[in-house]
């Protein structure tokens, strides 16, 4: 199967997600609730990407690849978006855990925190 990713062509396998398909051609985009094996629902939403012809993003864990499907996994659109959506998380996971970075256990290891350095 023919998909664009980032204006570049790849040839995939059938019946994959857009994330299995970025991540086959070794593009990293941020996920928080993906994990391999299990049925994705698209609950963090970090994952979106722009998809040529959809109104909105797609979450790129929930949605399978189709013939000649065209993706920007790093548009400003989606850069954006992603922020925000990172804003809105840390914020939320501040009200839960009073946000003590400082002097978390996981502090060093912690997923959300490296994401969120990630992208800014």
């Amino acid at each position: 199967m023919k998909i664009t990713i980032n204006n570049r062509e790849y040839d995939m396998p059938e019946n994959i997600s857009i994330l299995e398909a970025v991540k086959k051609a070794n593009i990293k985009i941020p996920t928080l609730c993906y994990m391999e094996g299990k049925e994705p629902y698209g609950g963090c939403r970090l994952c979106v990407v722009e998809v040529e012809g959809s109104k909105t993003l797609v979450p790129s864990c929930a949605v399978k690849i189709s013939e000649g499907m065209k993706i920007k996994t790093h548009s400003e659109k989606v850069r954006k978006v992603r922020k925000t959506i990172m804003q809105l998380i840390v914020a939320s996971h501040g009200i839960s855990c009073e946000l003590n970075c400082l002097t978390c256990p996981k502090a060093t290891s912690c997923e959300l925190k490296t994401i969120a350095e990630e992208i800014g």
